[in-house]
């Protein structure tokens, strides 16, 4: 044998490191927050969709929604509380762990559904758009949370974290 290096001895390139930046925790309740105000704020267009355009009796329609809308708010929380942002983590790793997440929250959200779909029947146009575009607005409202946090813990964003 020689006395080079072998690939499991070589260190990774620096832009193939997850390890790379500040360590930090993420803000939970924060995230939390604008998760559930994301879809509550859907929820409450969704209910004044249904009493404007919904055939009667609204009341189902209506109900519908908010089951959706709580089914979002439920599995959103599950998803952040298996990140467990409260830990912390070099920024390199952080979008690994959001996507797990993220991963979590999806599963929790489809299982909740059809949980709540099995149990009380909603009906399933509100049900489903309720819970299609609650769980679009609270990742959006999460996503914006997360980039300020990031964004102001190293200056610029992602973009600014040097490389060790």
């Amino acid at each position: 044998m020689s006395g080079s290096a072998g690939p499991s001895e070589k260190p990774a390139p620096a832009m193939m490191r997850v390890d790379v930046g500040p360590e930090i925790g993420l803000p939970g309740l924060r995230l939390a927050t604008a998760a559930s105000a994301g879809a509550v704020m859907v929820g409450a267009a969704g209910w004044v969709a249904v009493l404007m355009f919904a055939p009667l009796p609204k009341g189902p329609w209506a109900a519908a929604v908010w089951w959706g809308i709580g089914a979002v708010v439920v599995a959103k929380v599950v998803g952040l509380l298996a990140m467990r942002p409260w830990s912390p983590r070099r920024v390199g790793k952080w979008p690994f762990v959001w996507l797990v997440g993220r991963g979590v929250s999806f599963a929790f959200v489809l299982i909740l559904a059809v949980l709540i779909y099995s149990a009380t029947q909603p009906r399933p146009l509100a049900f489903g758009l309720a819970i299609a575009a609650g769980y679009f607005a609270a990742l959006l409202a999460e996503v914006a949370v997360y980039a300020a946090h990031v964004r102001s813990v190293t200056g610029e964003g992602a973009d600014a974290v040097e490389c060790e």
